[in-house]
C-alpha cells in the first residue's frame, strides 16, 4: 500500500460536525442543529427553479452576472466588488488561499466559526487564536494579537455559535487600530436576524471603504442552504484576486436563478424575521425556566449551558436524538457544556421544551 504523504501536518484539521452523525431528514427528525429556516424557499423561489430545470444541459454564467446584479440593486452596492461562491464556507478559503497561505497568520477569536480555523490550516497558515471575554469578540485582545505576519482577521458578527456581537463603534474601532496590511472579513451570515436587534449592518461600513470585505450567505433566512449560495463585498482589488483563485463554474445555474428570486420576495423574508424574532425570545425565557443557561443571542438559535453534570448538554443530546429532535453539539468549539438550538417552527419549538422538560425530571 503507498504511503502518501501531506504537504503539511493536517491532524490538526477539525472534523465539520454533521447533524446526529448525518441521519437521514425525512418527517420524523426536528432538524434543530444547523440554523437553517424552518419555512423553506420563498415559492417565488420554486418558481424559478421549475423554470431553471429545463437548461440542465447548459453550464451556469461563470460570472454570475444576472445575480450580482440582483444583489448589488437590491442592496445598493457596486457589482464589480461582488464575488459569488458556492457558499460562503468557499469565500472563507479562497481569502485565505490568496492572502494567507504557507505560513502567514490568520486570525479569530476563541469560539469564531469553525470554518475559519479550518480555511487556516487549509493553506498552511498559523492559526492565531484571540481570547474572547464572556463570549464576545474582544478588540483589545485581538489588537494585542497582531503581528507583522498576520494577513487575515476573520470575525462573524454576530457569531456563530454564541450569538453575540461587536456594535459598530467597536467593529470600527477593530478595522481602523488594525495595520493596512491585514485584511478585516465580517462573516455578516445572520445579520437580517441581528439588525433589527441592535447588531450593525457590516455592508453599511464596507460601502465606502477599500478595508473591510463583508460576507453574507442564501443559506439562513432565505432558504437556500441545499444550493450552496454566498457572496462577499470586497476592495475592487481583493473581489479581483478571489475570482482568480476560485474554480470557474463553482455557482451552479439553479442556485444562481434561486438567489435572483429569494432578493425579490421580501414578504417571505419578512416572515421568515417575524417569526423568529418572536420565538428567540420565547424560546431563551423557557429554556432559563427550565434551570438552563440560554447565551444571549441575536441570530436564528440559542446555545444553551446546560449547568448541571449530571443532566450534561451530551446527555441531553442524546436524550434529545433518541426522541427525533436534532440538537448541535457545540464541543466541538472548546464549549462542551452547551448546546445550540436553532429556532423551528412553533409545533417543533414546543417539542423541543416538552423533551427537555422530560429529560431533566428523568
Amino acid at each position: 500500500m503507498p504511503q502518501f504523504e501531506t504537504a503539511f501536518d493536517l491532524s490538526t484539521m477539525p472534523p465539520f460536525v454533521v447533524r446526529a452523525g448525518g441521519k437521514k431528514l425525512d418527517g420524523s427528525l426536528i432538524n434543530l442543529a444547523s440554523n437553517e429556516s424552518p419555512f423553506g424557499p420563498s415559492p417565488k423561489v420554486l418558481e424559478a427553479l421549475s423554470k431553471r430545470q429545463t437548461q440542465l444541459n447548459r453550464y451556469p454564467d461563470m460570472g454570475s452576472v444576472e445575480l450580482r446584479n440582483a444583489i448589488a440593486d437590491h442592496f445598493n452596492l457596486e457589482s464589480d466588488r461582488i464575488v459569488c461562491g458556492n457558499g460562503g464556507d468557499t469565500l472563507i478559503h479562497g481569502l485565505a488561499v490568496a492572502y494567507a497561505s504557507n505560513g502567514y497568520e490568520i486570525m479569530y477569536s476563541e469560539f469564531g466559526f469553525i470554518m475559519f480555523r479550518r480555511a487556516a490550516l487549509a493553506v498552511n497558515a498559523k492559526p492565531v487564536v484571540v481570547a474572547e471575554e464572556n463570549y464576545t469578540f474582544s478588540v483589545d485582545n485581538a489588537l494585542a494579537a497582531v503581528s507583522d505576519k498576520t494577513r487575515i482577521l476573520y470575525i462573524a458578527n454576530p457569531n456563530n455559535p454564541t450569538g453575540t456581537y461587536l456594535g459598530s463603534i467597536e467593529l470600527l474601532r477593530l478595522r481602523e487600530e488594525l495595520p493596512d496590511h491585514i485584511i478585516l472579513m465580517i462573516d455578516d451570515a445572520y445579520v437580517e436576524y441581528s439588525e433589527g436587534l441592535g447588531a450593525p449592518n457590516a455592508l453599511d461600513l464596507a460601502r465606502d471603504r477599500n478595508d473591510i470585505v463583508v460576507l453574507r450567505t442564501f443559506s439562513k433566512v432565505y432558504g437556500l442552504a441545499a444550493l450552496r449560495l454566498g457572496w462577499v463585498y470586497a476592495p475592487k482589488e481583493i473581489a479581483e484576486n478571489l475570482n482568480r483563485v476560485r474554480l470557474p463554474f463553482t455557482i451552479n445555474g439553479m442556485a444562481q436563478a434561486a438567489g435572483v428570486a429569494a432578493l425579490e420576495d421580501t414578504n417571505h423574508t419578512d416572515m421568515v424575521l417575524s417569526h423568529t424574532h418572536s420565538w428567540l425570545p420565547k424560546l431563551s425565557d423557557k429554556l432559563n425556566g427550565l434551570g438552563l443557561e440560554p447565551l444571549p443571542s441575536v441570530g436564528n438559535f440559542v446555545t444553551v449551558r446546560f449547568p448541571s453534570p449530571k443532566k450534561s448538554a451530551k446527555m441531553a443530546q442524546a436524550y434529545l436524538e433518541s426522541h427525533n429532535i436534532i440538537p448541535r453539539t457545540a464541543a466541538d468549539y472548546g464549549m462542551p457544556e452547551f448546546l445550540r438550538i436553532s429556532v423551528g417552527l412553533e409545533e417543533e419549538n414546543l417539542a423541543l421544551i416538552s423533551t427537555l422538560e422530560d429529560f431533566l425530571d428523568s
